[in-house]
């Protein structure tokens, strides 16, 4: 089952392959920010990923990170094999809770969910930003 976005963002659900192709791509994106070396992206996907749930789950955010200028960064601002943060249980998880292994995902229902979903990320984003300058890590270059 495809879905489409409706001019209040209230989705719905049609048959209509070729409709759903032709719209899809003006209706994907809701919002898109870069934070520091991260792009928070949240997005319509017009398919139904509940995998049969009550809800269907149409939107999506996610964090990008740029790794490369990430790693780049962390290189200048570090001695050599020196960590640029406490991991007591060698899990990757800092002591401020920032996963570094794990990258953000989170679904949503509705347009208003994810939007605020969003905002959910930027948070995140900016609190890793908190967290890198805190260890020490300078310039950390934008995306």
């Amino acid at each position: 089952m495809y879905y489409l976005l409706d001019k209040d963002n209230v989705p719905y659900r049609t048959d209509n392959s070729i409709e759903w192709a032709h719209k899809i791509q003006s209706q994907k994106r809701v919002r898109r920010n870069d934070v520091g070396c991260f792009n928070v992206s949240t997005v319509f996907l017009g398919i139904d990923h509940s995998f049969g749930g009550d809800h269907a789950i149409l939107f999506e955010t996610m964090i990008f990170r740029n790794s490369f200028k990430l790693a780049e960064s962390r290189a200048k601002s570090e001695p050599s094999g020196m960590k640029l943060w406490t991991d007591a249980n060698n899990d990757g998880v800092d002591d401020d809770g920032i996963d570094w292994n794990e990258d953000y995902c989170d679904r949503y229902s509705t347009f208003e969910e994810a939007v605020a979903g969003h905002a959910v990320a930027m948070k995140w984003a900016a609190r890793a930003m908190r967290a890198l300058s805190q260890m020490g890590v300078e310039n950390v270059p934008t995306t």
